[in-house]
């Protein structure tokens, strides 16, 4: 059945994606937005894959005819996934840790390859071969040397890989191209994190969504539809994507992971991934506290510090929302003034913004905080 994965974390948005499926009445451009970890990549990948037919590749994502630009925290999911895997064993472990890579494996498409990237794509396409030599009982003796060449290939990705957080106005003109090609040819194009492209790539994509092949269904993923041109709104038709509920969080971390706690999704992966919850939360709460209650900013060495704490498991977001969390919090109970606050959150969203649009260095992002913070 179409959108069974979703039907278990959004299970309203299953069943209107799976009736207008059934009716044939989808949009050829849509939008699917709401909060990090609310199975916004599940949807669109099911509903890809119903599109072109192959509905049983969700694990691999195996179609010429799609492709994917994601634009997440794909290092901490696969290093969770993998000690996920390493640890249970079972096939629906398997399973996540094979999409989430296939996922992360899809910005490296053939229909995006460029000469400039050669040694960046080849060892993409070095884990692609490990990927295929996946054990098929993940529970037998093949686990432990699939890991460490595993392992080996991703190390080697990594280091190639420019640490980029957006694609780029010519990777969007690289899918205009693949979208024309073949014309009669169904195809699905998933762009995820939107918002967080230049206003070039942006006005790009609107481009291609005024005049899109008719055998071309576009799926956009965001965080933040308020951050994407109106323009481009108003050509897609628009699905949100709503925090999951703790009952739905709980029912899926038991039957996908075995996990037992009463961790969210996210924290689930980020601990799954070897963050220490706990010091995050307070390296957070002695940021607030420095920078507004003792007026005193983080110096270089402890920024330093701070920094590559939160760059080993790709944290520096979950820590900003940990820190917003805390002034929410200091303004309901009285402890920061109104203004103030809103000042400070509006402060932290445009740092983050333009980190994002930027692919600017965290460590700047958190300088540039703390220099805002200090005038105000």
């Amino acid at each position: 059945m179409p959108f069974e994965r979703l039907e278990r974390t959004q299970p309203q948005l299953a069943s209107r994606l799976r009736g207008e499926l059934e009716k044939g009445n989808l949009a050829r451009s849509s939008l699917f937005f709401g909060p990090p970890y609310s199975s916004k990549m599940t949807a669109a990948s099911e509903l890809a894959l119903a599109l072109l037919g192959e509905e049983d590749r969700f694990d691999t994502l195996a179609s010429a005819n799609l492709v994917i630009i994601p634009n997440r925290d794909s290092l901490i999911r696969l290093k969770a996934l993998r000690n996920i895997l390493e640890k249970n064993r079972n096939l629906a472990a398997a399973g996540a840790f094979r999409h989430e890579n296939a996922v992360f494996l899809s910005a490296f498409h053939e229909a995006l390859y460029t000469n400039s990237q050669k040694d960046v794509f080849a060892a993409a396409a070095e884990l692609s071969d490990v990927m295929y030599s996946f054990p098929s009982d993940p529970s037998s003796g093949q686990l432990e040397p699939f890991l460490k060449k595993y392992d080996e290939a991703l190390a080697r990705l990594i280091s190639r890989k420019k640490k980029t957080s957006v694609y780029t106005i010519d990777q969007v003109r690289q899918i205009q191209s693949f979208a024309f090609q073949n014309p009669d040819q169904r195809k699905v194009i998933v762009l995820e994190g939107t918002e967080n492209v230049a206003a070039g790539t942006m006005n790009s994509i609107l481009k291609i969504l005024e005049e899109p092949p008719a055998s071309v269904y576009f799926i956009l993923i965001s965080s933040s539809a308020s951050r994407i041109l109106p323009t481009i709104l108003s050509r897609v038709r628009q699905y949100e994507f709503h925090e999951i509920g703790q009952k739905e969080e709980k029912q899926f971390l038991e039957s996908t992971f075995f996990a037992h706690d009463s961790l969210s999704i996210q924290d689930f992966f980020f601990s799954a991934g070897g963050l220490d919850l706990a010091k995050l939360s307070s390296e957070a709460e002695n940021f607030v506290h420095r920078l507004l209650i003792r007026r005193k900013p983080l110096d270089a060495q402890e920024l330093t510090a701070l920094s590559s704490f939160l760059e080993e498991f790709s944290a520096f977001d979950l820590f900003i929302r940990r820190v917003m969390e805390i002034i929410e919090d200091g303004f309901r109970q009285s402890v920061i003034a109104d203004r103030p606050a809103s000042d400070i959150l509006d402060l932290f969203c445009h740092a983050v913004t333009q980190a994002d649009i930027y692919s600017q260095n965290r460590r700047t992002m958190l300088e540039r905080i703390q220099r805002g913070i200090s005038v105000l």
